[in-house]
C-alpha cells in the first residue's frame, strides 16, 4: 500500500484575505511505482456518475456559481467521503480540514466576525451530495483506492505580514506552510511508502533545505529542472522508525493534472472563496454600496480606497487587514 498526497494554494498574489494551502490524502493498493497511475484510473471510475468534478479550479470555478456550483460540491462531496458527512456551515468545516479560521486575537475581528456560522450549503442539498459521495466511495474502494484524507491552513493578513517582518520572503511562506501540511498529512510513524505531489511555488526551483526541515531528515535531490524538481526523503537516526519506508516529494509544473492535487487546488480555492464571499458580506454593511472584491492587486487598491474613510472610523489596523508583498 502506498500514501499518495496531493497539495496545491490559493490566494498566493492579492493583497485581502488569506493565502490557503490544502493537502489531500489517498491510500492506494499498489506498490509506490505503480500508485499514481492506479489512483488517476480509479478517480476516473468513481466520478463517472454523480455530476462531481475533481479539477484544477482555474478549469472549475467561475466567479458568480452558485453557492451549490461543482467547486463547493466537489469539495464538500470529498470532506463526506472522509467524514461521513458534509459540512454545512464554515465550523464544520474547519472542524474537518483544519485551521482556516482567523485568530480573532490578532485583531482581525470586524472584517470575519460571524465567520464560523457561515453557511456553505442547504439542508437538502447536503443530503443529495452525501449519497453521491458514499457511491464514489464506493466506487473508489473498488479500483483499490481510499480517500482518507483532506487538510488546510489559511494564512490570514495578520500573520502573513509577521512572517515578512521575520525574515522570510513570499514564497518561503508558501514553501513551509505548504511542507507543513504535507508533513502533518503523511504522519511521522506511517512505514507505508509515501509519494507527495506539489505544485510549483512560484518560480522556485530548489526545495531541499525545505522538504529536510519539515520531514525531519535530510533529503537527497533527484532532479532539479525547469518544470520540476523531486527528493527522497531519509528519516534522521533515532526520529522515525528504523523501518519507515520513503518518501518521495516532487513540485512540477501543471501539478494539478494529478488528482490529489486537483482536489487540493479545489479545496483551497474553495476555502478562499468562501472567505472572500464572507468579507464582502461584512464590508458592504460597514460601507454600503461598496462593490465587492476577490482581493487582487489592482482592484484590492481600488476596494481600499473606497473602504479608507470605515477603515480609519473603525480603527483597524492595516497590517490585519492589507497583505504585504
Amino acid at each position: 500500500m502506498t500514501l499518495v498526497i496531493g497539495t496545491d494554494e490559493a490566494g498566493y498574489g492579492p493583497n485581502l484575505g488569506p493565502l490557503v494551502v490544502a493537502a489531500t490524502a489517498w491510500e492506494v493498493d499498489a506498490a509506490a511505482g505503480q500508485a499514481d497511475d492506479r489512483l488517476a484510473e480509479a478517480v476516473a471510475c468513481g466520478l463517472a456518475e454523480g455530476g462531481i468534478v475533481w479539477a484544477d479550479s482555474k478549469r472549475v470555478f467561475r466567479r458568480g456559481d452558485p453557492a451549490a456550483g461543482p467547486l463547493a460540491r466537489g469539495v464538500l462531496a470529498a470532506a463526506a467521503i472522509i467524514s461521513g458527512s458534509v459540512p454545512r456551515v464554515w465550523r464544520s468545516l474547519a472542524a474537518a480540514v483544519g485551521r482556516i479560521t482567523p485568530d480573532l486575537a490578532d485583531g482581525e475581528g470586524t472584517q470575519w466576525e460571524g465567520i464560523e456560522q457561515a453557511e456553505l450549503i442547504d439542508d437538502p442539498a447536503a443530503a443529495a451530495l452525501e449519497s453521491v459521495a458514499a457511491a464514489i466511495a464506493r466506487r473508489l474502494e473498488a479500483g483499490g483506492v481510499r480517500l482518507v484524507g483532506l487538510a488546510c491552513h489559511g494564512i490570514y493578513p495578520a500573520r502573513f505580514n509577521r512572517l515578512l517582518e521575520a525574515g522570510e520572503n513570499k514564497s518561503d511562506i508558501l514553501s513551509r506552510a505548504t511542507l507543513a501540511l504535507a508533513a502533518g498529512v503523511r504522519g511521522h510513524d506511517s512505514r507505508r511508502p509515501a509519494r507527495i505531489h506539489c505544485d510549483r511555488h512560484g518560480g522556485r526551483k530548489r526545495y531541499a533545505a525545505a522538504v529536510g526541515r519539515a520531514f525531519g531528515g535530510v533529503a537527497k535531490t533527484l532532479n532539479e529542472a525547469a518544470d520540476s524538481s523531486s527528493y527522497e526523503v531519509a528519516a534522521a537516526p533515532g526520529l522515525f522508525p528504523q523501518d519507515t519506508a520513503a518518501t518521495w516529494i516532487g513540485f512540477s509544473v501543471g501539478g494539478e493534472r494529478r488528482p490529489p492535487v486537483a482536489l487540493a487546488s479545489m479545496a483551497a480555492k474553495f476555502v478562499r472563496e468562501m472567505a472572500m464571499d464572507h468579507f464582502n458580506r461584512r464590508w458592504a454593511c460597514l460601507v454600503p454600496g461598496i462593490a465587492p472584491t476577490a482581493g487582487y492587486p489592482l482592484d484590492a487598491r481600488r476596494w481600499r480606497a473606497e473602504a479608507d474613510g470605515a477603515i480609519r472610523r473603525l480603527g483597524i489596523d492595516e497590517a490585519t487587514l492589507w497583505r504585504r508583498q
